[in-house]
């Protein structure tokens, strides 16, 4: 009795082990199918980054060349201003110095008004005459010489 009690205890004991070792090869390969699994989602993650860090040296790039092409357009920018600044103050030299000339002619025409006025007898009539028409004579060759200023100016 005691022989078959001692093999009945080993063959319980055997059938258990048995039972125990296949449901830890289960268990080991559901862990296992369980790993494989986290391993699949774990690369869709990295293929994930991948793409976002390719999306980001592209936007990277982008906006790299957006900074080179608005410091290329604020050069201009400048440059144009400068130029328009340029224009404008020959603009108005130019201006200045014809309202200049444009005020002596108005002074002489109005000197040869006064001996025109003022001359009796025909020779001093006869020079304030003469006085007067050179003034206007200048005044219109002043006029002429400003407008071709403002025509080179505009061709320009």
């Amino acid at each position: 009795r005691n022989n078959m009690a001692t093999v009945a205890v080993g063959v319980i004991g055997a059938l258990a082990g048995v039972v125990l070792r296949r449901r830890g090869h289960r268990q080991l390969k559901d862990l296992e199918e369980e790993l494989d699994q986290v391993l699949d989602e774990l690369d869709e993650v990295l293929d994930d980054l991948d793409d976002t860090e390719e999306a980001l040296d592209s936007t990277e790039s982008s906006l790299s060349e957006v900074e080179n092409k608005s410091r290329m357009l604020e050069s201009m920018l400048e440059s144009i201003t400068a130029e328009k600044n340029r224009l404008a103050a020959e603009r108005d030299e130019a201006l200045n110095a014809a309202n200049l000339e444009n005020e002596k002619a108005m002074q002489a025409i109005e000197e040869a008004r006064r001996v025109s006025k003022a001359a009796e007898d025909g020779a001093a009539k006869l020079e304030a005459d003469l006085l007067w028409t050179k003034a206007l004579v200048e005044q219109k060759q002043q006029e002429l010489e400003q407008k071709r200023r403002e025509v080179e100016q505009r061709e320009q």
